[in-house]
């Protein structure tokens, strides 16, 4: 009498084990059933289950068994832009060349008063004499000791046998005058005492400006 109950719990038991069962696989078939159907209505034809287009970009959907799943975004695919064609060098213009301003050949020299042109000295090669000091060269010479300094010639150079490069009053830029290297102490009003000459004769001839101007070293044509 004590075994019927059991084994009637033992066979529901197994009963509701069956059902349950079969409940779990109807329900299972029926969510992959509409997982891919989902699949295959999202995804277009001939397109792989796991890449879906998600707003015009490709998603892929990589799936690992021991990993959950994780979406893959494919870079979308760029087009080349063109390239501006490089402007073409333009050769640089060079300016024209502007020709040399000529030289009137009356120039003034350096530091030059009243108009004294360059050509009023030339140089001579000069070879010192035993006898020879700054002072007679001065005196023999159309020249001056401030004269000779200023084109770098002094005692040391005096030496019997040196050439000197001599700067001389020219002949021939006062002809039929003759040129005179003004000293230290020369006045327009002096020279033109001492020579004979008016003040205004020898001023016109050798350009001097309104105050008679004359500076030590400049040549001057006397008569």
């Amino acid at each position: 009498m004590m075994r019927r109950p059991e084994s009637s719990i033992v066979l529901l038991m197994i009963v509701m084990a069956i059902i349950l069962a079969v409940g779990l696989f109807l329900i299972s078939s029926i969510l992959l059933e509409r997982s891919d159907t989902a699949v295959e209505t999202t995804l277009p034809e001939g397109q792989p289950a796991n890449v879906v287009q998600v707003e015009g970009e490709t998603i892929t959907l990589v799936v690992d068994s021991n990993q959950r799943p994780f979406i893959v975004m494919e870079a979308p695919t760029l087009e080349p832009q063109p390239q501006p064609e490089a402007a073409s060098e333009q050769p640089a213009v060079q300016p024209e060349a502007q020709p040399a301003t000529q030289t009137d050949t009356a120039v003034l020299i350096e530091g030059a008063v009243g108009g004294q042109p360059a050509d009023h000295v030339i140089f001579i090669s000069y070879q010192v004499q035993a006898s020879d000091t700054l002072y007679s060269i001065q005196k023999n010479n159309v020249t001056s000791i401030a004269l000779m300094a200023k084109h770098g010639i002094d005692a040391y150079d005096i030496v019997v046998g040196n050439v000197l490069n001599l700067p001389v009053g020219n002949p021939a830029a006062c002809a039929p005058w003759r040129p005179y290297v003004v000293l230290q102490g020369d006045t327009a009003f002096s020279l033109s005492q001492r020579y004979g000459i008016a003040l205004a004769e020898l001023q016109t001839r050798n350009s001097l400006d309104a105050n008679y101007s004359l500076y030590e070293t400049q040549v001057i044509c006397i008569p």
